[in-house]
């Protein structure tokens, strides 16, 4: 897992070590040194991790199968405090209203954090049914209000810790992996390479039995790329970062969303694609720049190492 600080100076990295051991690294992201390295004696390795609004606090969480939560003053080198979670962690993320504030999900977990002297004390946000759901992902929306996916793809509205409400997503029946809030809704996006947008009901226009959202479009990319596993949006909203589980990478124009037509295929893949699997062999050229390489995804890709650019692609049966 990695996460990036929000005033764009820093990137933690968690890290698996040849010992079985873990580490988190901060970097700095425009020198590409590193600042600091994080260990924790209940945390053999680092699961997921957060930066906090002002990017003075980082979250981390730790391995199976007490998945503890630890609370950094990481410039320092210091744990604020530590608790164990004791269940699966998929996502962890501050408020973006308050540092001493944070947020868990996971399967048959969604749990708000609060710090108080130096102690982490949880509290369930859903109970009953809601809460034995599985859920993949959470996000913090404008003001005290944060979303949470569920796998079978419902999202969750709440407010204050409370429940407000549940959307029904076009994409229920399908596994959902991540969502993202922009300033307009949020997306949500999984299996099938399917992403759907939704936008905010207008409060003056909405009624008592209206939901807070409404679906707006759903888009797929025309190849067959597997799951979408991440959503990472740019921080002027004008485009949004994809992430397949085929680790193809694409970029999204989400600022023109209004124009696009649902049909047509809008991902532009970086760098004209990636291997899908392990690379099993590769050649470079003596007299051009160039490098050929061989995977198990049965591709061979032909790569200009000066532009960084995969130049040839062709995928055998």
């Amino acid at each position: 897992a990695m996460a990036t600080s929000h005033n764009r100076k820093y990137i933690g990295v968690c890290e698996r070590l040849t010992d079985g051991g873990g580490q988190v690294t901060i970097f700095n992201a425009a020198s590409e040194k590193r600042v600091r390295t994080l260990t924790h004696p209940d945390c053999k390795f680092f699961t997921a991790l957060a930066f906090s609004i002002d990017s003075k606090f980082l979250v981390t969480v730790g391995c199976a199968p007490e998945y503890t939560l630890v609370y950094w003053n990481w410039y320092q080198n210091k744990v604020v405090a530590s608790g164990r979670v004791n269940t699966q962690v998929k996502r962890v993320s501050f408020s973006p209203l308050d540092n001493v504030q944070l947020a868990t999900s996971g399967p048959g977990l969604l749990k708000l954090w609060r710090l108080q002297e130096n102690t982490l004390k949880g509290f369930n946000m859903v109970s009953g049914k809601a809460a034995m759901q599985s859920f993949a992902d959470h996000t913090w929306a404008p003001g005290e209000r944060l979303l949470a996916a569920t796998e079978n793809g419902d999202v969750l509205v709440i407010e204050q810790g409370e429940l407000r409400g549940t959307i029904k997503s076009r994409l229920s029946g399908e596994t959902i992996n991540t969502i993202a809030c922009y300033s307009s809704g949020f997306i949500i996006a999984g299996s099938e390479a399917r992403m759907s947008v939704y936008e905010k009901n207008d409060a003056k226009d909405r009624s008592e039995d209206r939901e807070l959202y409404h679906h707006f479009k759903t888009f797929k990319t025309s190849d067959s790329l597997g799951e979408i596993n991440s959503l990472s949006l740019s921080p002027g909203e004008e485009n949004l970062a994809v992430f397949f589980s085929s680790n193809q990478v694409a970029i999204f124009p989400i600022a023109s969303v209004d124009i696009l037509k649902e049909e047509q295929n809008h991902f532009q893949f970086l760098g004209s694609g990636f291997h899908a699997g392990a690379v099993t062999a590769i050649s470079v050229c003596v007299r051009k720049p160039l490098v050929a390489t061989c995977g198990a995804d049965r591709s061979v890709r032909i790569w200009n190492y000066l532009d960084k650019t995969c130049e040839v692609c062709k995928t055998f049966p």
